[in-house]
């Protein structure tokens, strides 16, 4: 397992390409999982945990504040207070703010090989959603593959919602 200090752990693209080309020298399997995580919690932790398991490093992308789409008041966090919460799990191995609006030119740019999502989008229906197709895509392009974590799904969504009814 890699240890990186907290402040070390945090990277930007070009940084984190420099790194996987490192690792992948080294035969690494390098896992990715990509997401808003505005309120990180035991879904999160443990999707991390499942993730880890298909590889040698695992990387976390976070999508920037404009990016994110689930409605008014989200993200609740900015993308690098998110990015610091993220760095504090060991689990992570390295953070990254994505640049772009999905992760598919991240996972071709750090030739990544596990791509990891949460079981809410293995039944099939979320390839109607174009960014995860193009996710897919990207992955199969460059010989990786998807990953699905059977753990148990939390929305921070609905948890702020729910959170609100009680203030």
């Amino acid at each position: 397992m890699i240890f990186n200090p907290i402040d070390q752990k945090i990277v930007e693209i070009n940084q984190l390409d420099i790194i996987c080309r490192r690792l992948h020298a080294k035969k690494q399997k390098i896992v990715h999982c990509h997401g808003c995580f505005d309120f990180l919690h035991l879904g999160h932790l443990r999707h991390f945990k499942a993730a880890r398991k298909q590889g040698d490093v695992l990387i976390v992308t976070v999508t920037l504040d404009q990016f994110v789409n689930k409605g008014p008041n989200h993200p609740f966090y900015s993308a690098m207070d998110r990015a610091e919460m993220l760095a504090a799990l060991n689990v992570v191995d390295y953070v990254c703010l994505n640049p772009w609006p999905t992760a598919a030119e991240t996972i071709e740019t750090l030739k990544i090989d596990v791509y990891v999502k949460g079981r809410e989008y293995s039944d099939g229906t979320a390839l109607q959603d174009a960014r995860f197709r193009r996710e897919v895509a990207a992955i199969e392009k460059i010989g990786g593959r998807v990953y699905f974590t059977d753990e148990i799904t939390f929305s921070s969504s609905k948890i702020m919602e729910r959170q609100a009814l009680f203030a």
